[in-house]
């Protein structure tokens, strides 16, 4: 757990939070973005990610193209830290703490694009430039995965 977001000020495993909720508890002021970083621009301090964009996370975070999701990915792998994990099915949806999870590693190779196109295909026919990969996650201790959506 890092210093910004100890394990004390995380919900219980499936609590229900919005947006603000989940920024205070990971210690973060980051407004739209996946990856959630101390407040001043310091280390991604936990993850928001829509099952809109993302149908396998927490396990699979689909990278998109642009250099920031993947320089980001990058460091959360290069880390080393669990992060604690929201996830949102819809937009008007609350978002659900599942737990801490570990980036384990951004694959941008044959097999990260492929796991990309199967996981979140619309994506690849909608977005300039195409997700580059994957970030995959493993879960710390005990997770809540919320039911496919």
């Amino acid at each position: 757990m890092t210093e910004t977001s100890p394990a004390s000020t995380l919900p219980p495993l499936g609590t229900v939070q919005t947006r603000t909720q989940l920024l205070d508890a990971a210690g973060s002021r980051t407004a739209r973005a996946f990856a959630l970083r101390q407040a001043g621009g310091g280390a991604v301090v936990g993850l928001a990610i829509t099952r809109r964009r993302n149908p396998d996370a927490p396990d699979l975070v689909v990278i998109g193209g642009s250099p920031r999701p993947a320089r980001e990915a990058q460091e959360m792998v290069a880390a080393g830290t669990p992060l604690p994990v929201w996830v949102r099915d819809r937009p008007r949806d609350g978002w659900t703490y599942t737990g801490l999870w570990q980036p384990l590693q951004l694959d941008t190779g044959a097999a990260g694009r492929r796991d990309a196109r199967a996981s979140a295909p619309d994506r690849f026919s909608t977005e300039d430039p195409p997700p580059v990969g994957v970030l995959r996650l493993s879960p710390v201790g005990q997770v809540h995965r919320p039911a496919p959506s």
